[in-house]
Parts: structure tokens; C-alpha cells; sequence
């Protein structure tokens, strides 16, 4: 899949430029969202770009990170709003509170597989 910014997301224009093009959230707490929401809802239904698996998002806000060809900088935690409310049907806003995840600017566009090697290009400012 080819990864770049087009500005075409719910809420572009809204925010600085790039520091939305992306969100991250951590598998194990997808799954667990899942389990709670019940029903036939799917990984895509929680509006995350990426499922990291493996990876400790804690701490990573302003660390730049390398996802196969394409590098980001994340930018800030991603918690739900009311708009995934709207969109489930459902008060996501509770059941993804502390792990909604991350945000992330693209800063180079390429080419991201499936099980891609993350690596950490530069650690966060603010190291834990």
C-alpha cells in the first residue's frame, strides 16, 4: 500500500497541515475495543490508519519512526471524538479512552507491507 498525505481525511483543513495524516494504535488494545463493542465490527471500524503490533506507543509523541519506506513523526495521542461515536453508534469516546493511540505526520511518502519493521529514527523529546 502506498502511504502519502493527500489532505483528504473528516477532519483536514481543520488542524496544522501534517499533523494529522496518520493515526497508530496499538493491536492488543484494538482487540480489546473490539471485544467490548461486540458484534461483527472490524479493525477498520476504530478509523485507525495503522495497527502496530509489538510497538509501545507510549512515549513515542514527537519521536520519528520508520515503517518500511515511509517515515512519520507523531505528533500527538489520537483520543476518539464524537464523530466515531456517530459513526458506531455507540460511546467510543469511553470505551477508547487511553488507548486511542497516536497521530502522526508523514514526513516521506513510500510503500508500506504488512508486517513491516518499525524502527525508531529519533527518540521523543520528552523520553519517559
Amino acid at each position: 500500500m502506498l502511504f502519502r498525505s493527500v489532505g483528504a481525511g473528516t477532519f483536514s483543513g481543520s488542524v496544522r497541515a501534517s499533523t494529522r495524516d496518520l493515526s497508530l494504535i496499538d493491536g492488543g488494545a484494538a482487540r480489546e475495543v473490539l471485544a467490548e463493542l461486540g458484534g461483527d465490527r472490524t479493525l477498520g471500524d476504530l478509523r485507525r490508519n495503522l495497527v502496530l503490533a509489538g510497538v509501545d506507543l507510549e512515549g513515542l509523541v514527537t519521536a520519528r519512526l520508520r515503517l518500511g519506506e515511509v517515515v512519520i513523526e507523531v505528533t500527538g495521542t489520537c483520543p476518539p471524538c464524537g464523530h466515531l461515536d456517530r459513526l458506531l453508534g455507540v460511546e467510543a469516546q469511553g470505551l477508547l479512552a487511553n488507548r486511542g493511540g497516536l497521530r502522526a505526520g508523514i514526513l516521506a511518502g513510500g510503500w508500506l507491507e504488512e508486517g513491516a519493521t518499525v524502527c525508531l529514527e529519533r527518540a521523543s523529546r520528552r523520553l519517559p
